[in-house]
């Protein structure tokens, strides 16, 4: 299990979102495998690139799948631009551990996301992957 050192990354990507309501931090009635496997019925999706997801402690967020070929704007955001990013390796328990690496890294950061690079339903724990950016 580690937490890497903070580190830039530039985004560009397209994704096709649904809405969630999140209680800490989790989304409540909104399957990830769901979202995706509807993006995969619309669009060409880049699975490389994993889910992304806009979380909240509590309210109202959304998760998303990379999408390459959009044909209408319904569910469709664009997130681009420059990131720092911290790759977690492990148990999603780490994410509580980040805040002192990227609060000292950037801690006027207002804008926060989490790339899951792939799914406990086919990895072990502790090969799990997730990407939080921010900037």
């Amino acid at each position: 299990m580690a937490i890497s050192k903070p580190k830039s990354l530039t985004l560009d990507v397209t994704l096709y979102t649904k809405p969630a309501f999140y209680l800490m931090y989790m989304p409540v009635g909104m399957p990830y495998s769901k979202v995706m496997n509807e993006a995969k019925a619309k669009y060409d999706v880049d699975e490389a690139f994993g889910t992304f997801e806009k979380n909240r402690m509590f309210g109202s967020g959304y998760i998303g799948a990379n999408i390459t070929n959009p044909d209408d704007n319904k569910n469709i955001k664009t997130i681009s631009g420059d990131f720092r990013m911290i790759e977690i390796t492990g148990s999603y328990k780490q994410l509580f551990n980040i805040d002192p690496h990227w609060k000292e890294d950037k801690s006027d950061a207002k804008e926060f996301y989490l790339i899951y690079k792939n799914t406990p339903e086919d990895t072990p724990e502790d090969k799990l992957i997730t990407q939080f950016i921010y900037r």
